[in-house]
């Protein structure tokens, strides 16, 4: 996922937080437990997967996008585009 499109998603959610934040609770909650799936024991991105779902559960958790943005959505070596080749449903 590309600056642009970080963005983008971000914006997406401060919108949903801001007109619906239950909402936008629940639709994080899915997407943390979505990456918690697809993380196997034994597949080597799946401790960069875990912190990603958990920084995404805090959100959910606390209504603070602010935990997406210091979390590794902002950083090159654990961006959501290392993971665009998953299907997660």
């Amino acid at each position: 996922m590309g600056p642009r499109a970080r963005r983008s998603f971000l914006g997406e959610l401060r919108n949903l937080e801001r007109t619906d934040p239950a909402k936008a609770k629940q639709v994080l909650g899915e997407i943390a437990g979505k990456l918690r799936s697809v993380a196997s024991p034994g597949d080597p991105d799946a401790r960069q997967l875990a912190a990603l779902a958990d920084n995404i559960q805090k959100a959910a958790e606390t209504g603070d996008l602010a935990e997406l943005k210091t979390s590794a959505l902002d950083d090159e070596d654990g961006d959501l585009g290392a993971f665009a080749g998953r299907h997660v449903h």
